[in-house]
């Protein structure tokens, strides 16, 4: 199950897909910091271990990942999490990473990576991504944190049922026999990035970007060059329309830049039909003109 937050102030961007699971307490557990590279694990061992719970090292440009266990994960974690919230979220503590940003660049959007097997052996999969489509304000700046949940964020701890979901999904995962917790990929506002990308993180981001883009610019081109309302909408229409058949064969690329560019296209269409040329023009100037894009991903 994939939870993918978009922090956005459009509603055709804003959505959240959070993972449904059900209650218990957190008992120990062992965490394993798994080098990728193939060196000798690190285990910090907890007492009555359950699920065992491994963290796939990540040390590249500068991005690091500290696994739960460590006293730099509760250090760094007083920096990321307000005092007043650890004690409402610390049972899913020990099943959440938190992403440092060493390096000079901000981190535009990263995803994380749960993959759990159960007693019975069924494995799954859950993945979570954090990015801002529409500011693109950095999700960790330079010299910080981000910690990463199942949950994704858990800051409205006054949420009535917010300690429901938590012990829920604490205990989905002290139900599995492993779990592996992997940063998949990290996209730097500069449009490069690292990581396996198992998930298409850069697809989504390049995706959604240099299709807004396309399209805005080719409305200012339209509308230049005298385009009718009428035209206008039959053009965005075209473009809205093949969304909802988009080819199996396509690349993953390609899926989100023609489903996103469908969005967009009928979000112009309803601000053509309720404020007309010049509301959508104003739009689409505004957004060319203060949004960030970066430009290895648009040119």
């Amino acid at each position: 199950m994939h939870a993918l937050e978009l922090s956005t102030l459009q509603p055709l961007l804003s959505f959240i897909l959070l993972t449904a699971v059900a209650p218990s307490n957190i008992l120990g557990q062992t965490v394993t910091i798994v080098d990728e590279g193939g060196a000798a694990p690190q285990a910090i061992v907890m007492p009555n271990t359950s699920p065992k719970v491994s963290v796939a090292d990540f040390n590249a440009s500068n991005i690091i990942v500290v696994p739960y266990g460590p006293i730099e994960f509760f250090s760094l974690l007083e920096t990321v999490v307000p005092r007043s919230i650890q004690p409402v979220i610390q049972p899913l503590l020990p099943y959440s990473i938190l992403v440092r940003n060493g390096n000079v660049k901000p981190v535009m959007a990263y995803t994380v990576r749960w993959a759990s097997v159960d007693s019975s052996g069924r494995q799954d999969v859950n993945t979570y991504t954090l990015v801002n489509l529409v500011s693109l304000l950095p999700v960790i700046p330079p010299g910080s944190a981000s910690l990463a949940t199942i949950l994704g964020h858990v800051s409205d701890v006054t949420n009535p049922g917010i300690t429901t979901e938590i012990a829920a999904a604490a205990q989905s995962f002290q139900n599995n026999t492993s779990l592996a917790i992997s940063l998949d990929a990290v996209v730097f506002n500069d449009g490069t990035a690292i990581g396996n990308d198992t998930t298409d993180t850069l697809a989504l981001v390049r995706g959604c970007l240099k299709a807004e883009y396309d399209l805005y610019t080719a409305v200012i081109r339209k509308i230049d060059a005298g385009t009718s309302d009428a035209d206008m909408a039959s053009w965005l229409q075209a473009i809205a329309a093949p969304a909802a058949s988009l080819s199996p064969n396509l690349d993953a690329y390609s899926r989100k830049y023609q489903s996103f560019q469908s969005r967009f296209a009928r979000h112009l269409i309803a601000i053509l039909g309720d404020n007309g040329r010049s509301a959508a023009l104003e739009y689409v100037r505004s957004v060319l003109l203060t949004k960030p894009y970066p430009r290895l991903i648009v040119e």
